[in-house]
Formats: C-alpha cells, sequence, structure tokens
C-alpha cells in the first residue's frame, strides 16, 4: 500500500518559515532597542546630573535656610539667639551629603508658616522647612522633596470636652489649620468615618471651619463655637501645654517636606536619595531620639 505524506496548510507553513527566516532580526531588533533605551537613559541621567551641578544651590556660596522657630522639637531659638531643632540638624546632614563638604555658608532664617512662600518667592531664603506638607495652600507652586518626617493628624478639644474620638461628632462644627493639613484630606477622612459635612437625609451634618492661625483656633475652642480642631500632632502639643486635650485616636498621617524654588528638579531628586539613606542607615532615627519627637 502506498503511503502519503499528510501535507501542512499553507499558513502553518508560512509562519514557521517566517519566524525561523526572521529569528536573527528580531534578535537584532531586540538588541538595538536596548541599546537605544539604555543610551536614553544615559542621556537622561547625564542631563539631570548637568542640571543638579548647574544649580544655584550648588554653584553658589550661600544657602538661605529658612527654618520656623515656634515648634518645639523641630525648631526654637536657644540662649545664644541661635536656631536649634530637628531640622536643623536635618537639613544640615542633607545638604552636607549632598555637596561633599563644599565651602558654603549657611544663613539660618526665622520664618512664619504664613511667609513660607513668600521669602523663597522674594529671595530672602532659598530651602524652607517646618511642618510643610505637599498639596497644602502654603505649599503649592513650589517643589517639594519627598517626606523627611510622618507625623499624626490629630483632633484637640476643650480640656473639659466629653467627645472621645471625632468619629463620635453629632453635629455641630469641626475646625481644621488649613496651612497645616490638606483640606481634601481631611473631606475624605470624614466622608469615610461618616462624619457627613453635607446635609443628607437623617444624617446630622458637621461644618468645617478652616483656621489659618493658632490663636483664633484656640479662642473658638476656648468659647464652644468649634467642637474640635484638626491640626498635626507636632502643632497640638502646644494646645496641649495650654490647656487643651487632645482625642486618643490619631485621624491619619501626613508627611512633612523640603520647599524648594520652582526649577530645581535635579537639586529636589539628589535631595531625595539622601532622606533615603538617611531613613535606611539610622540617621533619621537618631535624630528623632535627639529632638523627642
Amino acid at each position: 500500500m502506498r503511503k502519503y505524506k499528510t501535507k501542512k496548510s499553507a499558513s502553518a507553513i508560512g509562519l514557521k518559515d517566517i519566524i525561523k527566516s526572521n529569528k536573527r532580526q528580531f534578535t537584532v531588533l531586540v538588541i538595538v532597542a536596548v541599546i537605544i533605551v539604555v543610551a536614553i537613559l544615559g542621556v537622561a541621567a547625564a542631563s539631570a546630573q548637568s542640571e543638579y551641578g548647574s544649580s544655584f544651590l550648588v554653584r553658589g556660596d550661600t544657602i538661605k535656610i529658612g527654618l520656623r522657630t515656634d515648634i518645639e522639637g523641630f525648631g526654637q531659638i536657644d540662649e545664644a539667639g541661635d536656631i536649634t531643632g530637628f531640622d536643623r540638624d536635618f537639613i544640615d546632614e542633607v545638604l552636607g551629603r549632598m555637596l561633599n563638604g563644599q565651602e558654603k555658608l549657611y544663613e539660618y532664617v526665622p520664618i512664619t508658616s504664613q511667609d513660607a512662600g513668600a521669602s523663597i518667592k522674594y529671595g530672602e531664603t532659598n530651602i524652607n522647612l517646618g511642618l510643610l506638607v505637599e498639596g497644602t495652600d502654603r505649599t503649592k507652586g513650589f517643589r517639594t522633596s519627598t517626606p523627611y518626617y510622618t507625623d499624626n493628624i490629630v483632633a484637640v478639644v476643650h480640656g473639659s470636652s466629653k467627645l472621645d474620638k471625632l468619629a463620635n461628632m453629632e453635629g455641630g462644627k469641626v475646625g481644621a489649620l488649613s496651612m497645616a493639613i490638606v483640606m481634601d484630606d481631611l473631606e475624605e477622612y470624614m466622608e469615610k468615618n461618616k462624619i457627613y459635612t453635607k446635609m443628607e437625609d437623617g444624617k446630622q451634618s458637621v461644618e468645617i471651619l478652616r483656621y489659618s492661625d493658632y490663636e483664633s483656633a484656640m479662642t473658638d475652642i476656648e468659647h464652644n463655637r468649634v467642637g474640635a480642631v484638626v491640626m498635626p500632632y507636632a502643632i497640638a502639643r502646644q494646645f496641649e501645654a495650654r490647656g487643651f486635650r487632645i482625642l486618643a485616636e490619631p485621624l491619619y498621617e501626613v508627611g512633612y517636606c523640603v520647599m524648594l524654588p520652582t526649577g530645581q528638579a535635579a537639586f529636589t531628586q539628589e535631595m531625595n536619595k539622601v532622606i533615603a539613606q538617611m531613613e535606611t542607615d539610622g540617621t533619621m532615627e537618631e535624630l528623632r531620639r535627639k529632638w523627642g519627637l
């Protein structure tokens, strides 16, 4: 009996032949693509390094550093009139590592929460620290580093208040230090925990008030115009010292950043690397312990 070979379909033969005949071309294309990607990354890295080296913060002789002096542990003025605290030690270490021991004059400038942006805008400072949070009105329009310190957001109430946690509020008003926290984050927390900020059928409404200064918030708590005021724990410690009470349960966390001028992308990128190194090698923990944070 004559045996016959089964014929393969033209499409199957075609696909196999194409793959076999083009295998080398595919390999070459992959290699070329990898070389192009590596070259692009190399050019980008070289460009970033060039931008970093040309920054006025690297080339200049003086760096003016704005520091808040009204936050215990983070920044205060000592008996000799010098600014001390976690923020100063932190930025000194960061710049020392970034600039590899270059001879620089560091000029420390006291700033307030209200003038942080203006001081950079008008050249009074080059770098600012002091409970600065990305996304707040205070930092909008400026370059910010990755967070170097994580703090709790808490609620402060009158010393005689019966409130145990913010989620148990039934109507009334909640204040917020709007320059220190992102309002969208607070509203999201309140919605998630059913502390309603909008009138809904059968639901109590809690109104949010914005405060740009401590004294107004303290006055309204004292006179029961507001049930609680939300703020970072670093600020709440000062309220506690004045006789107010911090609710035990933190609401959520926030990160403090370094503020820099726009156009300092490469410098900020290098700073972020150093911040990560300091966290990994234990330097940040040492500074936190030193200043009781």
